[in-house]
């Protein structure tokens, strides 16, 4: 039997390279989807927030003194300095808090920030994003944190709209969505090695940085949220 199916392969050579890409690829899939569902039922153990707006910082600060002992991830945000005092200004926790200073799109914030959760083990991952950003966060979360077995719990921020998230059109949407699908499966065998900051590193130095203004009371109301 064995040597028929040897015999066979060296008579199709194209069609039996595809047969063993296609059982791989089929392998992997199931690995890693029975993963995901089982990482699901897991509590959250990390927190990724999409820089582009302070609300999110500040929601993820209240996320934080909340569950003290949960990894934050802070991509391409506030300069290191004002994400600190966003965090100080309510009393949370910044131990376990990161700062990924390379990324500069929503792209970016998954593909250096996938390394960083794959190090801490991450099972399950909260996203937050604004309204804005939806749609086209919640699919790119899916596809990057899916493919490296990392189950997603989005977490969107009611009526809060990031000056480049706003106008979002639906072929900036399909791009990203379809550059992620072709890079995700990757992300985790060659990730790329961007700038991190651990947030209780961060001190006031001589360095002059404009922080955006933190809206009144908005610590407040997603504490009151969040109960």
């Amino acid at each position: 039997m064995f040597r028929d199916l040897i015999e066979s392969a060296k008579q199709q050579p194209v069609a039996s390279t595809i047969l063993v890409l296609v059982l791989l690829a089929g392998t992997w899939l199931l690995i890693t989807a029975t993963t995901v569902l089982l990482n699901s039922q897991e509590k959250e153990d990390s927190i990724l927030v999409l820089g582009g707006s302070v609300a999110r910082e500040v929601y993820a600060a209240v996320l934080a003194k909340k569950e003290p002992n949960r990894l934050t991830i802070v991509s391409g945000g506030e300069p290191p300095l004002c994400t600190r005092k966003i965090f100080e200004s309510i009393a949370a926790p910044v131990d376990n808090v990161i700062l990924d200073r390379s990324a500069t799109n929503t792209f970016e914030n998954f593909t250096y920030s996938i390394p960083i959760l794959r190090r801490h083990h991450a099972k399950k991952t909260g996203v937050i994003t604004s309204e804005g950003n939806e749609q086209r966060s919640v699919w790119m979360a899916r596809i990057f944190l899916w493919s490296n077995g990392i189950a997603v719990e989005n977490k969107i921020i009611p009526g809060e709209f990031s000056q480049v998230g706003h106008n979002e059109s639906p072929l900036k949407t399909a791009l990203d969505v379809i550059r992620s699908a072709a890079w995700a499966p990757f992300s985790g065998i060659s990730p790329p090695a961007g700038e991190v900051v651990t947030l209780r590193d961060v001190i006031d130095s001589t360095t002059k940085c404009t922080c955006q203004p933190v809206p009144e009371h908005l610590a407040e109301e997603y504490e009151n949220d969040l109960r």
